[in-house]
């Protein structure tokens, strides 16, 4: 893939002192291996997973990171720093008017920093808006976006304070899962995808070795398991119907971190979607409710697998009970628990959402926190048995 951040002939400036001091600064995990620094008095609006939304007095401010998934689509304009940026002004914001060369590349620290600005009609008003994106490791991309609250041009110092946010964006050597469940991740491992919403995962690979663990949140609670091979027995009816099915003669006990886990080694030569070797299915469950299954493959048949231990043994269970909650069409979430309360947005597909907290409302009824807002209880679709145990009930 290109890189989609490649210079263009842009405008060029250079910054190196930091623009908030470090005591005034806290640390947010922007996704599950992702972190950054943030001014304290920043208020935290919500966190999906997926990046954060803070308020100032004068800005509404965004971060959040892309992976090469999340820019497949942007295949539809150039691979390059106005491909992303065009996608941005013109299809997530709804601006005609995009000029390339608007597009500011910036040099803090030195790392390479690019942003475009722009005014946005929103609701017949017209509000400056600044994006600001980094390219960091394993092709991922972290994106600050900051709009202004009334109309006219954006208050200097956030935007500074963003952009500062940004060049601190980087990796902490763990994988922290919204249930508050780690593993760390050793240097001479490399990360290929890091998705922290709904069903999270994240891959690393070494050499050509590669591990992806994904968390089945509450799913412990929701299907009444709690023995590890059980759990990999149901991943195999749902999921893995290219894969035969599991033979319980077969499949090891092991511990992972101190826990009972489940290891089922794959019948030898079975390949996967795109031609690598399955070698390995590991599953375990969390008492938090958490169900975590991983999949080893390797470009060799036979090449030692081992060293995928050196991720798994280091998992510490979370804390947190989180369940999942299943939205169709036309469910809307709101900022706080209230059907008075300002319309987050409405779901527009299905999709699974994850709630980590339950508040109940004046009048009796209970509302679901799923990191961006509330959506009330009894009228989405969840498993009692795995939402009983979350803080709130």
């Amino acid at each position: 893939m290109k890189a989609l951040i490649a210079i263009l002939a842009v405008s060029f400036l250079s910054v190196s002192t930091p623009l908030v001091a470090q005591d005034n600064l806290e640390t947010v995990r922007i996704a599950g291996s992702l972190v950054t620094e943030v001014p304290r008095d920043w208020d935290v609006v919500s966190n999906d997973g997926l990046g954060y939304f803070f308020e100032t007095d004068n800005s509404t401010i965004r971060i959040r990171k892309y992976d090469i998934l999340d820019q497949q689509r942007f295949e539809i304009y150039e691979q390059d720093s106005a491909g992303i940026f065009e996608w941005f002004v013109t299809d997530v914001y709804d601006t005609r008017e995009y000029d390339p060369e608007l597009i500011v590349e910036t040099e803090i620290d030195g790392q390479q920093l690019l942003s475009y600005t722009f005014n946005q009609l929103i609701s017949a008003g017209e509000y400056q808006r600044t994006i600001f994106v980094k390219r960091l490791a394993s092709e991922f991309l972290a994106v600050g976006h900051i709009v202004s609250k009334e109309e006219g041009n954006l208050e200097e110092a956030d935007v500074d304070d963003l952009r500062q946010a940004i060049i601190n964006i980087q990796q902490d050597g763990q994988f922290v899962f919204l249930d508050g469940t780690s593993f760390s991740i050793g240097d001479d491992w490399g990360i290929i995808s890091d998705i922290n919403d709904a069903f999270a995962e994240f891959s690393v690979f070494k050499g050509s070795l590669n591990l992806r663990v994904s968390l089945w949140p509450g799913y412990g609670g929701i299907t009444g398991l709690d023995n590890p091979v059980d759990f990999l027995a149901f991943i195999y009816d749902g999921n893995y119907r290219d894969v035969e099915p599991l033979n319980r003669a077969e499949y090891q006990d092991i511990q992972i971190a101190g826990f009972d886990a489940a290891f089922d080694p794959v019948q030898p030569g079975t390949l996967d979607s795109s031609g690598r070797y399955y070698r390995g299915f590991v599953s375990v469950i969390t008492p938090n409710n958490g169900a975590y299954f991983g999949v080893i493959t390797s470009e060799e048949i036979d090449s030692d697998i081992d060293p995928v231990y050196e991720v798994l043994d280091t998992m510490q269970p979370g804390r947190i009970f989180v369940c999942p909650l299943f939205a169709e069409a036309g469910i809307r979430l709101r900022e706080e628990p209230s059907t008075n309360a300002a319309l987050v947005r409405t779901i527009e597909d299905s999709e699974t959402l994850i709630a980590t907290e339950v508040v109940t409302d004046s009048a009796g009824f209970d509302w679901f926190f799923v990191g961006e807002g509330y959506v009330r209880s009894d009228v989405i679709f969840h498993e009692v048995s795995a939402c009983s145990a979350i803080p709130g009930q």
